[in-house]
C-alpha cells in the first residue's frame, strides 16, 4: 500500500501555470470510522485528480482519507480485518 496526502496549502515548491484549483473543495464525503461515528471529510480537487487517475479515497494510517495504491492480496486483507473499509474498497 503506498499513499500520498495532497498539499492543502500553497508551496512555491510546485508551480503553476494558470489558474489554481488544487487546494478548492472538490466535494465531500461522509462515512462510519470504526466507533460508527459519522466523519465528513472534504476531498480537494488535487486529491479528486489523483483518484481519477486510479487510485482509491481511503483512510490511511496518517490518520486522514487520501489517495492510495493498494495491491489485490492486500485490500481481500484489509476488507476482512477492517469493516470500515468495506465504505471505501470495493469488494
Amino acid at each position: 500500500m503506498a499513499w500520498g496526502l495532497p498539499l492543502r496549502i500553497d508551496d512555491r515548491r510546485y508551480s503553476v501555470v494558470g489558474v489554481d484549483k488544487r487546494f478548492e473543495e472538490h466535494h465531500k464525503i461522509t462515512f462510519k470510522d470504526e466507533d460508527g461515528e459519522s466523519r465528513r471529510v472534504i476531498i480537494t480537487s488535487l486529491a479528486a485528480t489523483w483518484a481519477a487517475a486510479g487510485m482509491v479515497l481511503m483512510p490511511v494510517p496518517d490518520g486522514e482519507i487520501a489517495p492510495a495504491s493498494i495491491s489485490k492480496s492486500y485490500r481481500r486483507k484489509l476488507l476482512k480485518r477492517e469493516k470500515l473499509m468495506e465504505q471505501f474498497l470495493e469488494k
